[in-house]
């Protein structure tokens, strides 16, 4: 009895150091840290949430469900609401987006401001979008995601060469309950 339960520690440490291991090589494999994640604006709200086995669709993108795990970045100030959803593989604990991925529309852009005077910017043009799973271990309602996401936006009217850079590196928290 006491050497099947000296047996089951070792191998459930030896499982915990490989699953340690992985996530450190992905985290080089991807060029990916946890260090300097960007800031929420002073006097804004921002969410970094996602949730799996769905999609998004739509002028106002709308959930439905779907095959991928969807992140997203709210952000809300005075009289804008901003919000970038990135369609990510199920599969895995980690991902990498590129530019075929982007101009394929995984990742989408939504801006309401009804009294604003802006260009509709559209993610068209070019980036990337890596994350990893923080801890695989645990249940997927409990997991955390760190995702950085550099995305080119291009004015969508074509009249006007203007382009703008959004970059967002944060952790990302489920937006759903299995437990």
């Amino acid at each position: 009895m006491k050497r099947t339960i000296i047996k089951l520690s070792l191998m459930s440490g030896i499982i915990l150091m490989q699953l340690a291991c992985t996530k450190k090589d992905d985290m080089e494999r991807l060029g990916i840290d946890d260090k300097m994640l960007t800031t929420c604006p002073a006097n804004s709200d921002c969410e970094y949430l996602y949730i799996e086995s769905s999609d998004v669709e739509g002028s106002v993108p709308t959930f439905k469900s779907g095959n991928y795990r969807i992140f997203w970045a709210g952000l809300t100030e005075q009289g804008l609401d901003s919000k970038l959803y990135i369609k990510a593989p199920m599969t895995g604990t980690s991902f990498y987006l590129d530019k075929s991925s982007i101009t394929a529309g995984q990742v989408l852009l939504y801006r309401n401001c009804a009294a604003c005077l802006m260009a509709p910017l559209t993610p068209i043009k070019d980036g990337y979008v890596k994350g990893i799973n923080l801890d695989p271990g645990k249940p997927a309602d409990q997991a955390r995601w760190l995702v950085e996401a550099r995305i080119i936006l291009e004015d969508t009217n074509g009249g006007s060469p203007f382009k703008d850079t959004l970059y967002i590196k944060q952790h990302y928290y489920p937006n759903f309950v299995y437990n």
